[in-house]
């Protein structure tokens, strides 16, 4: 497998490997505690999830991951993070209890299966381009958050994008009604124009004017 690139937020997609893809899916399906749990095309996993001993660091001073590693930090807190928080408080016997469950569950086994991982389609076309990639680690109320923020997010920037390029138009069209008015004045002048037809051509433009007025309310 090739070394992987870190994105610009700090998480990294699933490799293309099929044995180190199917260890890593293994892993996250137990953190989840969900075994119908199947990535996406472009399912991320958080940097934090990988030791610092995974990570290097590239001449040109890009940071990349190592070959053959697997997600090991932070999975059973990020699996159990909805619990209420009178389990969170159960003295040191429970947090014990979390690190030894964490040590049996996300070791990584050797017998991965060696069969390509088969992804989930998309859930929707809305967070194909989105560049906020979310973690696999997260709570399905987290994901679910997260999906709805990035509709609004996407959806304002439609908005915002519309807007400017209105406003582009809008100036863009002032302009030209500013023109007109010079050539019409200069027509006029020349006598190349009688007044009715620069009556018609100034109501015309006053037209124009208003129009783009009464857009902006």
């Amino acid at each position: 497998m090739k070394s992987l690139i870190y994105t610009n937020i700090d998480s990294i997609r699933f490799p293309t490997d099929s044995v180190l893809a199917n260890c890593w899916k293994d892993i996250i399906q137990r953190t989840r505690n969900d075994d119908q749990w199947k990535p996406h095309k472009t399912s991320v996993v958080c940097s934090k999830h990988f030791s610092d001993d995974d990570l290097y660091f590239t001449k040109k001073g890009f940071r990349r991951l190592k070959n053959g590693s697997v997600p090991s930090k932070c999975l059973f807190l990020s699996a159990t993070e909805t619990e209420s928080s009178t389990n969170i408080k159960q003295g040191p016997s429970a947090s014990n209890k979390a690190i030894d469950i964490q040590n049996q569950i996300f070791e990584p086994k050797p017998s991965c299966s060696k069969e390509p991982v088969s992804y989930d389609d998309e859930p929707t076309t809305v967070l194909q381009d989105f560049s906020d990639l979310e973690s696999i680690f997260d709570t399905p109320r987290k994901v679910k958050l997260r999906r709805t923020l990035r509709r609004k997010i996407k959806l304002e920037r439609k908005h915002k994008a519309v807007i400017n390029s209105l406003r582009k138009k809008n100036i863009r069209l002032k302009k030209q009604n500013i023109s007109f008015k010079c050539n019409i004045k200069t027509l006029k002048k020349q006598r190349l124009i009688n007044e009715d037809v620069h009556n018609v051509l100034e109501g015309n433009l006053f037209a124009a004017d208003l129009y783009s007025q009464m857009s902006k309310k």
